[in-house]
């Protein structure tokens, strides 16, 4: 009982100075920060963890799609209206973990594409080869940057540097890890994650048709090809989105008006 009574007697006497509860906010403040950092990091170490473990899988990704564009009956045959077209394209993709120093695997990276088509409508625009691939951003919402999708890519060379209703194009990559940063620049809303580097050589062709009249001739010609390198880094915008900033340059081995830059979004494949 006479415990309870002095500890009453203190609370009801104590008076704390003003520095001491400034001192207070501040650790309390400083509590939660650290909180916030530790699950942030902890966040962070787990997708880490989970693109180490996605790297080291093999992966294969194949896609298949057809398309037909009818006409009606009345004005198939009729070189004025008939534009029907049927075509197939076809991607392979594969994965493969090598292992390697740095904090994920080195990972060899494979592609191929190719596409035919056939009918009045499959004319010598209709695939289009060359380009490095990106994806648009949505950061803003607007995409107003970062490439676009390409099927039959070809860094090093102009997006139309063949076309055709043949066509076929094929990327080897290898893959290395080379920073993890995990890192923002000061009250800045970005950060940049990881950096990774890549070597590369791609090829690809179209041609056709061959419709033997003078002007409109699309024969085969040199396969394009070509190397390079590229360093990509994995950036957090405005705390919720990320994205792949990549940049490169290729040397065209065929043809070409010498080494070409490019920066885009996404992975090239």
């Amino acid at each position: 009982m006479f415990f309870d009574m002095s500890v009453m007697r203190v609370s009801r006497t104590t008076r704390f100075p003003l520095q001491w509860k400034v001192s207070a906010l501040v650790v309390g403040a400083l509590v939660v920060f650290a909180l916030a950092t530790g699950v942030s990091n902890y966040l962070n170490f787990r997708r880490v963890l989970k693109g180490e473990a996605l790297a080291r899988a093999r992966a294969i990704s194949l896609t298949l799609a057809s398309a037909v564009v009818e006409m009606p009956d009345s004005a198939v045959g009729s070189p004025d209206y008939d534009r029907s077209v049927d075509d197939v394209i076809a991607q392979v993709r594969v994965y493969q973990a090598l292992g390697g120093p740095g904090f994920a695997s080195h990972v060899l990276a494979l592609r191929a594409s190719a596409g035919a088509a056939r009918g009045p409508g499959a004319d010598a625009g209709h695939f289009e080869v060359g380009g490095a691939a990106g994806s648009l951003e949505s950061l803003t919402g607007l995409t107003l940057f970062g490439g676009t999708s390409l099927f039959y890519p070809v860094r090093g060379y102009p997006e139309v540097s063949r076309s055709g209703r043949v066509a076929w194009s094929a990327s080897a990559e290898y893959r290395v890890p080379l920073a993890l940063v995990n890192r923002g620049a000061g009250a800045w809303p970005i950060s940049l994650d990881r950096v990774v580097g890549a070597l590369f050589a791609d090829a690809g062709n179209a041609w056709g048709p061959e419709l033997g009249i003078q002007g409109y001739q699309n024969p085969r010609r040199s396969t394009l090809a070509s190397v390079g390198a590229e360093v990509s880094g994995q950036f957090l915008a405005g705390w919720t989105t990320s994205m792949l900033l990549r940049g490169g340059v290729g040397f065209p081995l065929v043809e070409g008006d010498g080494p070409r830059g490019y920066v885009r979004l996404g992975l090239s494949f």
